[in-house]
């Protein structure tokens, strides 16, 4: 639908508007424990390695070669490392979930990125983002704050700068907050069975002087806060 209108159970409207180009669904993709697979030993193939591994992922690298940090993850049992140039047909025996294709070939690129479609794995080609099942973000990880940034594909010079201007905007006492909202949630869940009563404590929570005393350095102030405004919340609802 191009400029359409689509109404919501909550009588609540949205237009939907197509830009011209691929339109893209932004999702943070849960690989703990997937199996996935990336085709290049370089630079580029370190870097979606790293990332693979913090996600919790099992990684396995395609590549006749690898450079000096990617043997190290190989050494550390970090790694598995299958030794030989890339041809039609490697990615099979692994059934990956992901694939990224990081050679410096776009031709092997592109059969590594036909093999993972025909397994019906998501593929990722560097320096292809049109072509590609998915593209990385620019990630500022603060946990449990994530924060993504894509200017999709455009322009990644603006991407990091972003990511670096943000970076700095988004002092710790976010990251406070987003702790103790995180471990209050199920209370919430349990205390306050009205959906849109749970929408406006967590609103009042965000617009209230919590995150002016965190900055200030009174964290036991804040804390109470917290909890004096669900206990007010609990009240105003039971």
């Amino acid at each position: 639908m191009v400029g359409g209108m689509v109404t919501t159970k909550s009588n609540v409207a949205f237009i939907l508007r197509r830009d011209e180009g691929t339109m893209i669904y932004p999702v943070m993709l849960n690989i703990r424990g997937r199996r996935c697979v990336v085709v290049g030993g370089g630079r580029v193939a370190f870097r979606k390695v790293i990332g693979l591994l913090n996600a919790g992922a099992e990684v396995i690298v395609i590549s006749p070669q690898l450079n000096a940090l990617l043997t190290k993850l190989v050494d550390q049992s970090q790694i598995k490392w299958q030794s030989q140039r890339y041809v039609n047909g490697l990615l099979k025996p692994h059934q990956p979930f992901v694939v990224i294709a990081a050679t410096d070939s776009p031709d092997v690129n592109r059969v590594v990125a036909d093999d993972a479609e025909a397994l019906g794995a998501l593929v990722n080609i560097v320096d292809e983002s049109a072509e590609s099942d998915f593209n990385n973000m620019a990630v500022i990880d603060r946990s449990p704050l994530t924060i993504a940034i894509s200017t999709g594909g455009a322009s990644p010079a603006l991407t990091t700068h972003l990511k670096q201007k943000l970076d700095t905007s988004i002092g710790d006492e976010y990251i406070v907050l987003a702790k103790w909202m995180q471990e209050l949630r199920s209370d919430v869940q349990r205390q306050i069975p009205s959906e849109n009563a749970r929408h406006a404590f967590w609103y009042a929570v965000i617009d209230s002087e919590i995150l002016s005393l965190l900055r200030s350095g009174h964290e036991q102030a804040a804390h109470d806060l917290l909890r004096r405004l669900l206990s007010e919340c609990v009240e105003a609802v039971s």
